[in-house]
């Protein structure tokens, strides 16, 4: 629950977002006392804490998830995010990698490459973001954040009218997408190089 609604606010999904991650935060730290050691408890909270700027806490967490069953895929995925937010991007590109080699078939591939080529992209490692991005659309043609992503990395690429027709096909999946929701996904620098792509889009 906790992981739904911190997420739900970062995508847009969500009617009240103030709301949605006092409880998010409510429920990370209740799932953690009714289970302070299970490691897929630890690792859906950490990353929730995360997401929702408790990054510290957050890292505390997932930390404590890997150590518990360094197995959990998830968790290190998380843990690697949630060290790029804190700015230690090597060390945590090196755990992002770790967590997606550990689970090759899982589900939630295509939402961990979109960040992994998010990470990428703010170090300004605009090829490799491409391809971690690419490589999400291709794992699931109909996560529409992937595509938003992928546009980015075409734009600082100087492929303008794939990146235009990435925006495009973004909102066929999500008809409701709104510039808003891709400020809140991408921050603002990221949401300044999509402004112009969005606007070709929204004016055809």
């Amino acid at each position: 629950m906790a992981l739904f609604l911190s997420l739900g606010t970062r995508l847009g999904l969500t009617a009240d977002g103030e709301a949605a991650n006092t409880e998010a935060r409510a429920e990370s730290e209740r799932a953690v006392v009714l289970d302070q050691d299970g490691s897929e408890v630890l690792g859906l909270a950490g990353c929730a804490l995360a997401e929702l700027g408790d990054t510290t806490r957050g890292v505390e967490l997932l930390e404590r998830a890997v150590e518990n069953d360094p197995s959990n895929a998830q968790a290190w995925v998380a843990l690697g995010g949630a060290l790029c937010l804190l700015r230690r991007f090597e060390e945590g590109i090196e755990k992002l990698a770790h967590g997606i080699r550990l689970s090759p078939r899982d589900y939630r591939l295509a939402f961990w490459g979109t960040f992994y080529a998010m990470t990428f992209a703010r170090l300004g490692r605009h090829m490799e973001a491409y391809e971690q991005a690419k490589l999400a659309v291709r794992r699931d043609p109909r996560f529409y954040v992937a595509r938003v992503v992928l546009a980015t990395t075409l734009i600082q690429l100087g492929r303008s009218e794939e990146a235009i027709e990435s925006i495009r096909q973004a909102r066929r999946l999500r008809p409701r997408l709104s510039f808003a929701e891709i400020e809140r996904l991408l921050g603002r620098r990221g949401a300044n190089v999509v402004e112009p792509l969005w606007t070709a889009v929204t004016d055809r």
